[in-house]
């Protein structure tokens, strides 16, 4: 290390100096931090080059030159990279990419400020959901690697054992009086043991990951992969970025042959290199160069840049956690009667209305890619006009298909909000699909398409305790004649049943309660007959090659807490991961009574032909626009409407509600992930 040492110290001696000097300084530093990467190589001695590309990196990031920082952090990546293929352990992995996320978040800046964004949008790439892209390399290349079913029962079993000393009340003795309700020392104990256990079934379960077990390597998208998830003229890519002090949104779009005119920018022009530090100026950057074919009438793709100056990871990311996701966790009905207020200050912080104008013109449909928190978010009910009157929701007791959770519900409804139409939000602007990464998308469009006709299974009820689902299924049932050895009922509906159901049907729809563990997102869970499980954990283990479609009609299957490493592991992911195209999730506990209302309009528009993301866009927009059940006959059936006239009608208790599903917590949770 001694000639990056020495690189260290000329670079301290020239922040002690000015003038050409400190330029001499810097010089030699550069020429130590160079001469010890030709012995520090990515492949032979990645840590050495992981501290001296860093250090190199940083220099230039300091002092702004941002060709020094990309040089320097390149060769960092390279090594963190490298040595994150040699580990044998998910944990290895995520804490190799984990120490060394402000390597990427600084070249991504540099790249940014050298107007290169398209090594700035592949960066961004590089640096996420690199679990998740191992998880389906592993299933899509392998898909006849199983891992041994006694490992997956072991693993089941202690669970079942964990959840059961949870839920057993102790008893209440001579010794221990007053701590009814609380478990014993020797439970907790217990319990430990048994997570250690847990922990390490889930190691050896991940052993057999092709992946992990180094038999192969997961390449890193390149960008004629990305321009290929753009199928038409219509259609972007908004890939969102946090850093230190900014959020960015990447927009990639096809375009005329002639490229787009850049917007007016202080100081850069169209193909300018120029350093300026983004966000100065009108804080908008857009370049857009042909990224393919240029003057060769092949298709031409832009890619522009939306900066959100001041919201960076402190200032939107721990802001979204603190005012979302803590209360969301800590008191549902506050997170509720927020959720107005907090969707449009989002709004605000991410400049929706700019990023539109300026970036998104002639647009139809979104492929949006979120950072860390914003995975979270429900960007359909992103409000887009000033000052908006979001309704939180009516008093009643919200019955959710998350196991065990029902509240009273307070009503925000005010008779100024009755007399307000309803705001407008970025989905009546356009079709949504969210998705992870560029790369999972990836894996979702290479694998080939189901043929059809395509068989319908339905998981109905598994504990029998939601009279909504029970209709939904019904319907779904009768509408497309579903046999009875595809429609599992409340006992029925077990682990292994479910299971092999999904591998017989090609759309599955899958209405019953779940949850999350933001904790342990391997424990996230469908809860099946008899509140048995099938965990994540499980589910990462299955293939199903011939899923097209699956719903997750129930609580949560997109909720989780991402770290810093950008990784969503959710229930969907999981499906996504094992073969599914297209899945339906949610993001929080959604209610019971819109869900089901929500499912059949969103089935309703599949038939007419729409597109995943705006069958899911229309089924949203009636559900909240609908007054009573004569706002819905147009856009359902005849022998549908009969059933949802209970449906709509209820939860109207008041002659003075307008909108009786107006607020987003019954609409907005709905995601489309997947092929559209």
């Amino acid at each position: 290390m001694t000639t990056n040492n020495l690189g260290t110290a000329y670079s301290q001696l020239a922040s002690e100096v000015q003038g050409e000097a400190q330029q001499n300084l810097y010089d030699q530093a550069v020429d130590c931090y160079r001469q010890a990467l030709i012995v520090y190589q990515p492949k032979t001695l990645p840590l050495n080059c992981v501290t001296t590309g860093r250090n190199f990196g940083n220099l230039g990031f300091k002092i702004g030159n941002w060709e020094w920082g990309v040089e320097g952090y390149e060769w960092a990546m390279k090594a963190v990279e490298n040595s994150r293929s040699r580990a044998q352990t998910d944990q290895q992995r995520q804490e190799i990419l984990a120490a060394a996320i402000g390597v990427y978040a600084n070249a991504i800046q540099c790249y940014i400020n050298l107007g290169n964004y398209q090594q700035a949008l592949l960066t961004a790439e590089r640096s996420r959901c690199r679990q998740l892209a191992d998880l389906f390399a592993s299933k899509d290349l392998y898909p006849n690697a199983e891992v041994p079913p006694e490992l997956v029962a072991e693993y089941n079993a202690l669970k079942q054992r964990m959840n059961q000393l949870q839920q057993t009340p102790p008893a209440n003795t001579p010794e221990n009086p007053s701590k009814t309700g609380q478990l014993s020392p020797e439970t907790l104990v217990e319990i430990e043991q048994l997570e250690t256990e847990r922990k390490q079934r889930w190691r050896e379960i991940r052993s057999h990951d092709p992946v992990l077990a180094g038999q192969i390597e997961v390449d890193v998208i390149q960008l004629a992969e990305i321009q290929q998830l753009i199928q038409d003229d219509v259609t972007a890519i908004v890939s969102f970025y946090s850093t230190n002090d900014q959020t960015f949104a990447f927009v990639l779009r096809r375009s005329d042959l002639t490229p787009l005119t850049p917007l007016p920018c202080e100081g850069m022009g169209e193909q300018s290199n120029s350093p300026l530090l983004a966000g100065e100026g009108s804080g908008e950057r857009s370049y857009s160069p042909r990224l393919a074919g240029e003057g060769s009438g092949e298709r031409s793709y832009s890619l522009t840049l939306h900066t959100c100056d001041g919201q960076g990871y402190e200032t939107l990311q721990y802001w979204i956690f603190e005012n979302w996701l803590k209360p969301y966790v800590e008191n549902k009905s506050q997170w509720r009667q927020n959720m107005g207020k907090f969707l449009t200050e989002l709004a605000e912080r991410l400049q929706i209305n700019q990023l539109i104008d300026n970036h998104l013109q002639g647009i139809e449909e979104l492929i949006i890619i979120p950072h860390l928190s914003l995975h979270q978010m429900p960007f359909a009910a992103l409000p887009l006009n000033l000052n908006p009157i979001i309704p939180s929701g009516e008093t009643q007791t919200a019955k959710t298909r998350q196991m065990g959770f029902s509240e009273p519900i307070s009503s925000s409804y005010t008779e100024s909000e009755n007399n307000t139409e309803l705001p407008e939000y970025l989905s009546d602007r356009f079709r949504l699909r969210v998705v992870p990464s560029c790369q999972i998308l990836k894996y979702c469009s290479d694998r080939n398409l189901v043929p059809k006709p395509h068989q319908l299974g339905i998981v109905e009820n598994a504990t029998g305790d939601l009279f909504y689902t029970e209709k939904e299924c019904q319907e779904l049932a009768k509408r497309y004649q579903v046999p009875e050895e595809y429609h599992l009922k409340k006992e029925q509906a077990t682990p292994d049943n479910y299971i092999k159901l999904a591998k017989k049907v090609q759309r599955l729809h899958s209405s019953h309660h779940a949850n999350a563990d933001l904790n342990h997102p391997e424990n996230c869970k469908l809860v099946l007959a008899n509140k048995a499980e099938l965990n994540l954990a499980t589910i990462f283990t299955l293939r199903f090659p011939e899923l097209s479609d699956l719903f997750l009609s129930c609580c949560e299957t997109n909720l989780t807490l991402t770290p810093i490493t950008d990784e969503p592991l959710s229930l969907a992911a999981g499906f996504l991961s094992a073969g599914a195209r297209n899945v339906v999730s949610t993001l929080w506990a959604v209610e019971d009574q819109a869900t089901s209302v929500f499912t059949i309009l969103y089935y309703q528009y599949l038939d007419e032909g729409k597109t995943r993301p705006e069958a899911l866009r229309l089924a949203q927009f009636d559900l909240r626009s609908c007054q009573s059940l004569e706002g819905l006959k147009n856009s359902i059936s005849e022998k549908s409407s009969e059933r949802l006239g209970e449906k709509v009608n209820a939860p109207k208790n008041s002659s003075e509600v307008k909108y009786p599903y107006a607020s987003p917590y019954y609409w907005a949770g709905f995601l489309s992930q997947g092929l559209a």
